[in-house]
């Protein structure tokens, strides 16, 4: 795992979850820990805002070229969002 600056056994879970959500690549889930270094972090967040494109204009970078990097888009964020809070075990993501 590429995960730079993320050296600590939680931050490494939290990255290695994120990468269970259907469409999170190793990238963007590192942008995401960036951002949100904790689950609990990202629930606040979730949960004030009550959007579920809070990720959406979060840059990801990829290979390490910060000058290629891309947003991380709407699908993604709402992708995430239904995986911390659905309340429907049977949802699709």
């Amino acid at each position: 795992m590429k995960s730079i600056g993320f050296e600590d056994f939680y931050s490494l879970a939290w990255i290695e979850m994120l990468m269970t959500v259907p469409g999170i690549s190793e990238d963007k889930a590192i942008a995401i820990a960036k951002k949100y270094p904790t689950m609990k972090g990202l629930m606040d967040e979730l949960e004030t805002n009550k959007n579920k494109l809070v990720l959406e204009d979060l840059k990801v970078v990829h290979n390490y070229n910060e000058s290629k990097a891309k947003r991380l888009g709407p699908a993604a964020s709402t992708k995430v969002a239904k995986f911390l809070t659905s309340d429907n075990p049977n949802e699709v993501i």
